[in-house]
């Protein structure tokens, strides 16, 4: 497997962790993580993410966008990577 698979992979199972444990998500509302893809640079992780009820996504990517620099510092404190990739939700 590929560096940047393995880092996707490792990405995705910490950050999934964060969302069960310090994510307060809006009322009747569960998000997913699809897929995460790092850049080559390890500058991005596109995150995809599925939200139920569908009517709720708005809301959630709010929460996610408002919550982005919290996730990123609990990611740099589980993760042992030199720089920790910033985060963009879709």
């Amino acid at each position: 497997m590929a560096r940047i698979e393995q880092l996707n992979t490792l990405l995705q199972q910490h950050i999934n962790e964060i969302f069960v444990r310090d994510v307060e998500w809006p009322a009747n509302s569960l998000a997913t993580i699809i897929k995460v893809s790092v850049s080559p640079d390890l500058s991005w992780a596109d995150i995809a993410i599925s939200v139920l009820p569908i009517n709720r996504d708005k809301a959630v990517l709010k929460k996610l966008n408002n919550q982005t620099r919290h996730i990123q510092h609990l990611l740099k404190q589980s993760v042992r990577l030199r720089k920790i990739p910033k985060l963009r939700w879709h």
